[in-house]
Order: C-alpha cells, then structure tokens, then sequence
C-alpha cells in the first residue's frame, strides 16, 4: 500500500508539471490547454488519494503496534 502510494503521488507530481507545461506552452486557449487543465485537476485527484493511501497505511500500523501501546503504558518520563 504504500508503495502505491508513493507512486500515486509521483504520477500526480510528474502529470501535474507537463500539465502546466502544455498550458504555459500553448499561445492561446486550445484544445491541448483544454484538456492539460482537466489533467491538472485529475492529477491533484490522484495526489490525495496517494496521501489518503499512504495515511490508512500510517493508522493501521499504529493501532497494529502493541509494543508502543506498551511503552506509552508503562514507561515513566
């Protein structure tokens, strides 16, 4: 899962910059800067749901982990 993560966020990364690329490159509203645009927004879709994925992963091996429920327990400051 976190791999997927990561790669979900590095897709989203690489997507969103040649979106923004193609906007930029574009001399005037076009087709192409059209529909770089609707790739910048699925591209911060897919970025949030890389972080969601890599934050499920995060709490799950938080609630997994007995031995911190044991040092938060029993260990004086």
């Amino acid at each position: 899962m976190k791999r997927l993560g990561l790669i979900m966020l590095l897709l989203a990364v690489t997507s969103y910059g040649l979106a923004v690329l193609v906007v930029f490159l574009q001399p005037e509203a076009s087709a192409g800067a059209v529909l770089a645009l609707k790739w910048m927004g699925y591209s911060w879709l897919l970025g949030l749901m890389g972080i969601g994925l890599i934050l499920i992963r995060l709490v799950r091996e938080r609630l997994a982990n007995k031995e911190d429920d044991y040092y938060s327990r029993n260990v004086e400051r």
